[in-house]
């Protein structure tokens, strides 16, 4: 069977020009509207209620990784190596399990929350585990069809609703700041809010054809990938974000609004990874189902050497414009984030590389690959953690997060990555 290729009469490579430059606008916005964001909490909100605010956006992290890793990463997997129409079946009936699934996750999250705030004694714990639960569900339902978007070639549509989502979000902040009523609920409810409009504005996927019987194939093939996938997923957000909850078990809550500021001023580095695998990864899935090694390798090394060089020249200017960050945004009150800004950008360019090899297997379909680093990477974690947090306080949660991308460095280049190669260089079975 012949991939198909999605998006408009363009050339191949200036159709992946021009979707990689509409991605990487597209999440440059997004980055921008979260950095202020939270410059915004950390100026205008106590420095308890920003840390509190930093855990609930790494638990709402936490849920989508979940649906992403269910129904997201194999779709974008499968999807390119089938036919039009067969293509359209699956989506569809993956747009209807994908709402349930959701609605399901969003509920959890949301009582969970209740509990936790409830036996911390965290005033209106309620309100904020309403707000918290609609967040999730909404940013659920608009991440999926991001990821549609990017699927079927269309990183202008997805352009589109992220600018509406940012527009109805700062309109929100804004109204907020002048009424005086820039609180942690209000800021939930209004990134629900603008999930959910951007959410409306996309295409509705028309009704699955075939019945029960073509649902239930879709969903198996999917969670063939999904049950590998997701407590891979898992085990990386622990490793990924854990630090934040054990920093505030430890030090208290002002040591994860520290570590969140530091990082949030290093959160473009990563989202450019993100930008650059939603139109990678299927040039990457198509590359691969015709086992064409070479155009794979170009891809992978244009990849890492523009993260890198873009990388850099975000964080030497961040750098000279620390000292009035400090003083005009940041305030006293956070005077420990400059000493923490150059581990956390060793952190993310490492991350950085990371991440392409990781979106490379799964390109591969190496699910069981990438469960297996995961789950090696968690008592690497563990003991760095257990080790450095009480020695070295808020650094050496960065330090840990640290060891652990080398370990998983070290694991795709002498590890994985060679099987893929050795695959692909293989003559196809049959």
């Amino acid at each position: 069977m012949t991939p198909l290729t999605f998006g408009k009469t363009l050339s191949g490579r200036w159709r992946l020009l021009v979707h990689s430059l509409t991605s990487v606008i597209d999440q440059a916005g997004l980055s921008a509207l979260n950095l202020l964001l939270g410059l915004a909490l950390i100026r205008w909100t106590s420095k308890a209620e920003y840390g509190l605010y930093a855990q609930l956006y790494v638990a709402s992290l936490f849920a989508v990784s979940m649906l992403e890793s269910v129904i997201i990463n194999p779709l974008t997997t499968l999807a390119p190596t089938m036919t039009r129409s067969r293509r359209a079946r699956f989506i569809a009936h993956l747009s209807r399990f994908q709402r349930r699934v959701t609605l399901i996750v969003s509920l959890l999250f949301g009582t969970i929350t209740a509990f936790l705030l409830w036996w911390l004694k965290v005033p209106e714990a309620g309100a904020i585990a309403l707000a918290f639960a609609a967040y999730v569900g909404t940013s659920g339902m608009r991440e999926f069809q991001r990821g549609l978007g990017f699927l079927q070639g269309q990183p202008g549509l997805v352009l589109r609703t992220d600018a509406l989502f940012a527009g109805v979000t700062v309109i929100g902040v804004i109204v907020m700041w002048l009424t005086d009523h820039l609180t942690l609920v209000a800021v939930l409810t209004v990134l629900a809010v603008a999930n959910a409009l951007a959410w409306a504005s996309t295409p509705r996927q028309p009704r699955a054809p075939g019945g029960a019987a073509a649902a239930r194939e879709a969903l198996a093939t999917v969670w063939q990938r999904g049950r590998l996938g997701l407590p891979g997923a898992l085990s990386s957000w622990a490793i990924n974000y854990s630090y934040l909850f054990l920093a505030a078990a430890w030090l208290g809550v002002t040591a994860a609004a520290d570590l969140n500021a530091a990082r949030l001023l290093l959160m473009p580095v990563s989202l450019l990874v993100v930008a650059w695998s939603r139109v990678a990864r299927p040039q990457l899935s198509r590359a691969m189902a015709v086992r064409d090694l070479p155009q794979v390798r170009q891809l992978l090394l244009v990849s890492v050497t523009g993260l890198t060089v873009a990388a850099l020249l975000y964080l030497l200017p961040l750098w000279w414009l620390l000292p009035w960050l400090q003083t005009h945004v940041l305030g006293p009150d956070y005077g420990h984030v400059q000493h923490l800004i150059w581990p956390w950008a060793i952190y993310f360019v490492l991350y950085l590389w990371h991440m392409v090899g990781s979106a490379t297997l799964l390109s591969a379909d190496r699910y069981h690959q990438l469960l297996a680093a995961a789950l090696a990477s968690l008592p690497v974690m563990a003991l760095a953690l257990l080790a450095l947090l009480p020695l070295q306080g808020t650094a050496g949660a960065v330090q840990a997060l640290i060891l652990v991308e080398v370990f998983n460095l070290v694991l795709l280049a002498f590890v994985f990555l060679p099987a893929v190669w050795r695959s692909l260089a293989r003559p196809p079975s049959g």
